[in-house]
């Protein structure tokens, strides 16, 4: 998300990312992408829809500035220039922070630190980058991209290792740049508005989108393919239209990779406006969202040393997660019915049945099909940390809507009661 460009080519890639986030039902037309696109703006998904308004905002908010800019007079013009110059010489605390990682000023926090990981193989560093050594080897960063990944409003910087290493994730949070590792095949193909793809085998893909929690981050299937099975959300569609509606996603506008130089650093890093819009560092100045999610690292430790736990332990995690992530979504669902408008909160209640309908139809479909110990042996419950997954990522959407609407300071009699 670099603050210099134009952003005319964001909406439609907003209403394809709330489509893909929902349960689509609608059929849509025999002719190109860009039709699917446009065939999807009625399809909604109140958590995805609601998880971009701080984008949408932050865009109309520039658009309007610079139409004021261009109607004001030549005082009104010149004490503009004059104030975004002295902006310039003063780079946000956020890019000044991430510009001193960039140029190995200051160490800074960096974790390999992913869901179902071995914890004998996280991995955390407190180093300059060029002083990181993943596996046995340096980062070799080649270039970065500015973009949003988490859709708070402020972006992360994106750096691209050589030779499909894979990436590494800054964010700032709490006053300071964080990093995560991420390998090539969980995160390619990054789109401006911050989806991208992931992969675990060659019929196995998706188009996702990523929450950060704790030292980690969680990654959310929109459009997603296992073996045969195609999946809009978690609504079950036949090939031809996930192939549609998978190109549609595809054709939206890349992310922009800058070289990774002194030069790209000073101009899109010190003097990018997009990181002014850095969010609050603390529960009592911002809305509360990167606490709550943070918060959810509890249930993602139930997801460590997968592979090391015998049948019975890993049966038993997963009733763990499982209960523990329907008890989530529910506080989380009510939440946001509380905060919500009557109109509003009747429209959430029906797209959460919707929800919870293709949800219990793919878990069922699942069960039939993946469950072992249909022929006397114990039956192994580690399809729920799957199932766990999915009540997550609803949850976070949610959380978007809450923390949302809760940021909005809605008078008193806006809000139910």
């Amino acid at each position: 998300m670099n603050g210099r460009r134009k952003r005319g080519s964001l909406l439609p890639a907003l209403l394809i990312l709330a489509a893909l986030c929902g349960a689509c039902r609608e059929k849509p037309p025999e002719k190109k992408a860009e039709e699917t696109a446009r065939s999807m703006e009625t399809v909604q998904s109140t958590g995805a829809a609601q998880s971009m308004e701080t984008v949408q905002s932050v865009e109309a908010a520039k658009s309007a500035d610079g139409r004021e800019e261009e109607n004001g007079d030549d005082a009104a013009k010149d004490a503009a220039e004059g104030s975004a110059e002295t902006e310039k010489t003063a780079s946000s605390p956020a890019a000044q922070a991430f510009a001193a990682v960039l140029r190995n000023e200051e160490a800074f926090c960096c974790t390999y630190n992913i869901p179902y990981t071995d914890r004998d193989i996280i991995q955390e560093y407190r180093e300059c980058l060029k002083d990181i050594r993943f596996g046995d080897r340096p980062l070799n960063i080649q270039r970065f991209a500015v973009v949003d990944l988490d859709h708070d409003g402020a972006p992360e910087v994106v750096l691209e290792m050589d030779e499909y290493a894979g990436s590494v994730i800054l964010r700032y949070e709490q006053g300071e740049v964080r990093g995560n590792i991420v390998g090539y095949r969980s995160l390619f193909c990054l789109k401006e508005n911050g989806i991208f793809l992931s992969a675990s085998a060659s019929d196995e893909d998706a188009w996702s989108r990523l929450f950060f929690t704790g030292d980690t981050f969680f990654s959310i299937p929109l459009l997603s393919r296992t073996g045969s099975a195609c999946y809009a959300g978690e609504e079950e569609i036949d090939g031809q239209r996930w192939q549609e509606l998978y190109l549609a996603a595809d054709e939206m506008e890349d992310a922009e990779w800058q070289d990774f130089s002194e030069a790209s650093i000073g101009k899109w890093i010190e003097e990018n406006p997009a990181f002014d819009s850095a969010p609050p560092e603390s529960e009592e100045t911002g809305s509360g969202r990167q606490d709550y999610l943070n918060s959810l690292s509890r249930l993602i430790g139930l997801t460590y040393d997968y592979a090391k736990k015998g049948p019975q332990e890993r049966s038993a995690s997963a009733a763990e997660y499982y209960a523990g992530c329907q008890e989530e979504l529910e506080k989380m669902y009510r939440s946001c019915i509380d905060v919500l408008p009557d109109e509003e909160a009747e429209k959430l209640a029906a797209d959460q049945q919707r929800w919870q309908d293709a949800f219990s139809r793919r878990q069922e479909a699942d069960l039939e099909r993946l469950r072992p110990g249909e022929e006397g042996g114990a039956a192994d419950e580690s399809l729920y940390f799957t199932f766990g997954d999915r009540i997550l990522g609803r949850t976070m959407y949610l959380a978007d809507l809450y923390y949302g609407r809760k940021a909005q300071e809605l008078p008193e009699g806006g809000r139910r009661r």
